[in-house]
């Protein structure tokens, strides 16, 4: 299953609303069995999603879009709607869910996933950041993070947010050094922190 499409929950189409409740079902039925051993289940999601120009995420939200590569776009963590998207996707996966052991997010890796993902391959993202948000990387990390485990908490749900800054090429990408204080000083001490 794609645990990805989670994160849709709050543009989800009616029509996507009876797959998603039969994944969401099969999900509650293995985190139940597994807690009666005290095994959790962690789902393993890359946060928050890229989406096409085209999509209706992004075409019905525009506030949302942060700068693009390939013709993806990230969603805007620090918009509204952006922080909806990501706090309400945990909520309501968590909700419907409540035996989930947790999630590992890969926030910064090899894709295109959050907007200070783009630093590598040039300065549309820290533009993007001074004319939106004025955040740093470290602080649209924390933000991520912070708003993810919100929604984990406001749920009900005690279980672990992972999130992984992952990436091959840490040594030789100056600015993960760069934000990577900042974003440990900003993170909720609730949030599992994992890097190479």
């Amino acid at each position: 299953e794609n645990a990805q499409t989670e994160m849709n929950a709050p543009f989800t189409k009616e029509a996507e609303l009876a797959e998603k409740e039969k994944r969401r079902e099969r999900l509650r039925f293995y985190t139940e069995k597994a807690a009666r051993y005290g095994i959790k289940i962690i789902l393993y999601m890359n946060t928050p999603p890229c989406f096409s120009r085209n999509d209706p995420a992004l075409t019905e939200h525009p506030d949302m879009l942060g700068p693009a590569l390939s013709g993806h776009f990230t969603i805007c963590p620090a918009s509204e709607k952006g922080r909806r998207f990501l706090y309400e996707g945990m909520y309501n996966l968590f909700k419907a869910v409540p035996k989930l052991g947790g999630t590992m997010q890969i926030n910064w890796g090899e894709g295109a996933e959050p907007c200070i993902r783009f630093r590598s391959f040039g300065d549309d993202a820290l533009a993007c950041m001074k004319e939106k948000c004025g955040m740093t990387p470290g602080g649209v990390m924390a933000l991520i993070g912070n708003t993810l485990y919100q929604g984990m908490r406001d749920a009900g749900s005690n279980g672990d947010l992972i999130l992984w800054n992952y990436d091959p090429q840490v040594n030789v990408i100056p600015c993960y050094q760069d934000w990577m204080p900042d974003f440990l000083q900003n993170i909720d001490k609730g949030v599992i922190v994992q890097a190479n």
